[in-house]
């Protein structure tokens, strides 16, 4: 049977947590899944109002009416917990595949669990941006990088960036370190893997998708600069 005890405490006792999860089961990331499942629920229902702001206050003066027909129906948030399976299993199969260039031989099923707790972080990480963003009020949002959380460098470094900048700034924040740091601790104790190499693989799977996001950042802005 599959304990549920390491997802509620791979937060603050990640060695332990990661110590108790069975080596033989193939289903470790269930536990994980569930709690994820819940908050993404939860993220999606308080993110929906605020993806309509941003697209509500960006539209050109007088077209509020024809822009509000305009925006898609919201996808229904029950399945929220989908997108979050499908982004564990891009992000334990990018990470599996770096783990083979280093010639270090680790079940995917046991990858796919590391993924899985160390993500638990980002989804509390969210949770808590959409609620501080609701706690500020919705209404006036018109910055899109909104969505990307409000715990970041952008906090401590403030300024007038391009979106490229913030991009990277916002995705720099101590859940997205706090998620490095599982995946590293998550690889070493329950991967087998060396501190070294388990860091390694896990910085580049952490670091794409920030660079790929300040790139299709970078390239709307130079789109929209073309068009204007």
């Amino acid at each position: 049977m599959t304990s549920v005890y390491p997802a509620f405490t791979v937060l603050f006792s990640p060695v332990k947590a990661f110590q108790s999860l069975s080596e033989e089961s193939r289903t470790g990331w269930v536990p994980a899944f569930i709690l994820c499942g819940l908050l993404s629920i939860l993220i999606a229902y308080g993110l929906d109002p605020i993806m309509q702001a941003v697209i509500t206050n960006n539209l050109p003066p007088g077209s509020e009416a024809a822009g509000q027909t305009a925006i898609a129906p919201s996808a229904n948030p029950i399945t929220a917990p989908l997108g979050v399976l499908g982004r564990w299993l891009v992000h334990a199969g990018f990470l599996w595949l770096c783990i083979q260039l280093v010639s270090v031989p680790v079940r995917f099923s046991k990858v796919l669990t590391v993924v899985a707790y160390a993500f638990i972080s980002v989804s509390i990480g969210e949770a808590l941006s959409i609620a501080l963003i609701h706690y500020q009020g919705v209404a006036q949002i018109t910055n899109p990088l909104a969505l990307y959380g409000e715990f970041g460098l952008n906090q401590i470094l403030p300024g007038d960036y391009s979106l490229a900048v913030e991009s990277l700034l916002r995705s720099v924040s101590i859940f997205s370190i706090w998620h490095l740091g599982l995946l590293t601790v998550g690889l070493t104790v329950f991967g087998k893997m060396k501190p070294g190499k388990a860091f390694l693989v896990s910085f580049v799977t952490w670091i794409f998708p920030v660079l790929l996001g300040a790139a299709t950042f970078s390239l709307f802005h130079q789109v929209r600069s073309l068009t204007m």
